[in-house]
């Protein structure tokens, strides 16, 4: 009995209606294909294609035969190593093909192929591309931004590349068209079709924050140096003309291997012109146009539409003003502005209660300017009226210039607010003294913030009968009546009105006396040392008395406060002597924190002389004139 097992291959020589054909060989070529959707080889390329079970598991020899593959454009790829269940494919041109396996039966299968020349490299522009701020470009190598080796690629246009930008926060993409959306420095790259596997750098793009500036031109309202930005509305006197270019936000002007492309929409109203460099506005009658200006060539672009609004020319007739009211304001009588805040100053017709304001269609080429932007700014900077923001304290000249050069000025004070006032010592003052001074922030009384500037100061007075204060500060003690006090009070001006009247400095008229605090003196009534206290009994000297002394004595001399009961020498005395051959006086400053301080009289010879003696502090004021007789 025979018993054996036996093995049978059986190989197939058709093929199933599941069957299909794949490249088995690029990782990136299509699941399958059809003549809209084809798998690609390079010239001077090879591929693999496999026939595969309707599961995808690729045919093994083992399980074929009698299957045949054919090209039906040799001129474009060929076959080599082929066998039943693949084929190679070699490219040899360019142009759509297709592979066809077909079995024994008959049956077949088609593979649908592209041959095409490959990019093998993209070299970058060396220059780089300057782009507006919102400003696109279409990538394109016939517009010099790239270039594509082999110089016949199949492939070598924009379209057909996948772009993205390095740094998308300067640049995005949609397609093949970079948008400027931050200013900054970045490339954008490439990839090549078919298979998008590698990017290369394609060019380099900086995108520009650029403005429109006026370089020359007949027009007042858009003079030579004006920056505009986007949106901004460009005002031109009718007949008047502005030469315009990009620059950047500093002034300075973009240029580049470039011309000026420009259209308007109402030629009635404005005409505009460009070249290489530059583009002129002109005002043609009034109304509102808009222009579109187009900066392009190989090495940038820069495109922005601008709205022009022309305006018929403007003279100032005698009378007219330009201020925030009917009434003017001249640097004596300026407008109050606070820090931070603005208003509006307008073109007046005629000044006082009669003033009206001109229209936008009457005065719309005044225009407006600050005379120190760091105090304050105008905006807009023409038409009937501008607003003014206060920057930083100061006094500045806002004006309004009309067509022929003529202006109107409008003084602005900017000021920070006072917030609070602190009060200095209180000033004592020697009845029967006369005495005045004018009232000083910082020596006076000192106020908050430190950097507040009121324009001026109100004062007031709380005892009239004391002290009295006019309007400049001035401020006059009276001390002949009675003792007693008066605070002056300060209002801080403009915005006063929120912290009031405030303390400020109070002046005391006290009752005093003259004493002499040492004496060597020995006649009969002569001057004695005293420690000034009335209720002792002690010697006080008044205005107008005569003191004896001995020849060759001293006697030391102070002021004494009765009133309040201490010696008066917190500073140096002062003296006048109308006779030093009589008597010598010097002024000793001793210890003046613990009122110290006195003056030395020597008797010299026999006679009288007249002596002023002042003490005169930030805090006090005590003068008294006597006679001086040596005997």
């Amino acid at each position: 009995t025979l018993n054996k097992t036996f093995k049978m291959t059986v190989k197939k020589s058709f093929l199933a209606s599941g069957d299909y054909i794949k490249n088995t060989s690029n990782v990136y070529a299509p699941s399958s294909t059809s003549s809209g959707n084809r798998d690609y080889v390079g010239t001077s390329s090879v591929t693999t294609i496999s026939l595969c079970k309707s599961n995808g598991t690729p045919y093994t020899e083992d399980e074929l035969q009698d299957i045949t593959w054919t090209s039906n454009n040799t001129s474009i790829a060929t076959l080599y190593n082929t066998k039943n269940a693949s084929t190679g494919v070699s490219g040899a041109g360019v142009g759509d093909f297709t592979i066809t396996a077909k079995g024994k039966d008959g049956s077949t299968k088609t593979y649908y192929m592209t041959g095409y020349k490959p990019v093998s490299s993209i070299t970058p522009n060396s220059t780089t591309y300057t782009l507006g701020l919102g400003t696109a470009h279409t990538m394109n190598y016939t517009d010099k931004d790239y270039t594509v080796n082999p110089s016949d690629a199949t492939y070598k246009k924009s379209t057909y590349f996948k772009w993205q930008s390095l740094t998308t926060n300067v640049v995005t993409m949609n397609g093949d068209v970079v948008y400027g959306v931050g200013t900054g420095t970045t490339y954008v790259q490439a990839a090549p079709k078919p298979w998008y596997a590698t990017w290369y750098n394609a060019r380099q793009i900086k995108v520009v924050d650029y403005r429109l500036k006026v370089t020359g031109g007949t027009s007042r309202t858009a003079p030579s140096g004006t920056l505009y930005k986007n949106d901004d509305i460009i005002t031109i006197e009718a007949g008047k003309e502005a030469t315009v270019c990009f620059s950047t936000t500093g002034g300075t002007n973009i240029t580049y291997t470039a011309s000026f492309a420009t259209a308007t929409t109402h030629t009635s109203v404005a005409t505009v012109a460009g070249n290489t460099s530059s583009a002129t506005i002109k005002g043609v009658a009034a109304g509102t146009a808009y222009i579109d200006l187009d900066y392009t060539g190989d090495n940038g672009r820069i495109l922005q539409r601008y709205q022009v609004k022309v305006v018929p020319t403007f003279t100032w007739a005698s009378g007219d003003i330009a201020s925030n009211s009917y009434n003017a304001r001249p640097k004596t009588s300026p407008l109050f502005l606070k820090i931070g805040s603005t208003n509006n100053v307008y073109a007046y017709k005629g000044s006082g209660a009669s003033a009206t304001q001109y229209s936008s269609s009457v005065a719309g080429a005044v225009t407006w300017t600050s005379a120190n932007t760091s105090i304050a700014t105008v905006s807009p900077a023409t038409g009937n009226m501008t607003t003014v923001t206060a920057k930083a304290n100061g006094l500045v000249e806002i004006k309004g210039t009309d067509s022929n050069g003529s202006s109107r000025s409008c003084w602005v004070y900017c000021y920070t607010s006072v917030t609070s006032v602190s009060t200095k010592p209180t000033m004592c003052v020697g009845k029967n003294c006369t005495y005045s001074k004018t009232l000083t922030a910082g020596t006076d009384f000192t106020f908050s913030p430190s950097n507040a500037n009121p324009y001026k100061w109100k004062y007031q007075s709380t005892n009239t009968n004391i002290a009295t204060v006019t309007e400049d500060g001035v401020v006059s003690v009276y001390t002949g009546g009675n003792e007693g006090s008066a605070t002056i009070q300060v209002q801080p001006y403009p915005d006063g009105s929120s912290i009031g009247f405030k303390n400020a400095r109070t002046f005391k008229v006290v009752y005093w006396r003259m004493y002499a605090s040492y004496s060597n003196c020995t006649s009969a009534g002569t001057v004695q040392q005293s420690d000034g206290t009335v209720s002792g009994g002690t010697m006080g000297f008044t205005s107008g008395a005569t003191l004896k002394i001995d020849k060759g004595s001293q006697v030391n001399l102070k002021f004494y406060n009765v009133s309040e009961g201490h010696k008066l020498g917190d500073g140096t005395y002062t003296f006048t002597n109308s006779n030093s051959s009589v008597a010598t006086i010097t002024s000793t400053n001793s210890d003046p924190s613990n009122h110290g301080s006195y003056i030395s009289v020597k008797g010299v010879n026999a006679g009288t002389t007249s002596v002023t003696l002042t003490l005169n502090t930030d805090n006090s004021y005590f003068t008294m004139s006597f006679t001086i007789q040596v005997i």
